[in-house]
């Protein structure tokens, strides 16, 4: 418990320095209800210390309500049965939702997916990237080399992708490992 509440303190000595409001999306899991306490007012402190009354504290962010916001899933359009399936292959599935996805004008950038890493001792990350192709071997996207998600692939192949296609009420996880795949010039 001391390890995360020193990482926390050190997480919001990096928030003075830049937006306070991240702070609050990472107490959750970290530390007992006396502790987040504590360090809420710590965090509200920082806050009125830099006389910014336009944003909200951290007291009035911790009063969000957010369960009333779930919308109720009833109609036949909101119902999925296998029967639905325009094959029971998951790469021609995908193929007819990918297209559906692309022509879809409530979606931007169908190919956009988060990635989810983990690195060696099981850290988890995720972000998200654009699928830059796929066929049946895997899907593909670009990284740099030098980032914590080539790191984190390096150290630990394993991952998972989500494509979230809302205006569509679909989702599309793929889970398995990484390869590095290299494109020369040609």
């Amino acid at each position: 418990m001391w390890k995360q509440l020193s990482v926390y303190r050190s997480f919001i000595q990096q928030c003075r320095k830049t937006d306070i409001y991240i702070c609050q999306i990472l107490k959750t899991n970290l530390l007992a209800d006396n502790q987040v306490s504590a360090l809420y007012t710590q965090l509200t402190q920082v806050v009125d210390s830099n006389n910014e009354t336009s944003k909200p504290t951290m007291q009035s962010l911790k009063q969000l309500e957010v369960s009333e916001m779930r919308k109720p899933y009833r109609g036949v359009k909101d119902t999925f049965d296998f029967d639905d399936l325009v094959s029971k292959e998951p790469l021609e599935q995908f193929y007819a939702w990918f297209e559906e996805a692309k022509n879809s004008e409530g979606i931007m950038e169908a190919n956009a997916m988060a990635l989810a890493t983990a690195s060696r001792d099981g850290t988890p990350s995720v972000r998200m990237v654009l699928m830059k192709g796929i066929d049946k071997r895997g899907i593909v996207f670009y990284t740099n080399f030098l980032s914590q998600k080539a790191k984190e692939l390096t150290e630990n192949p394993k991952c998972s992708l989500m494509f979230y296609w809302e205006p569509l009420m679909k989702v599309v996880r793929i889970e398995g490992s990484v390869e590095l795949f290299l494109m020369l010039n040609q």
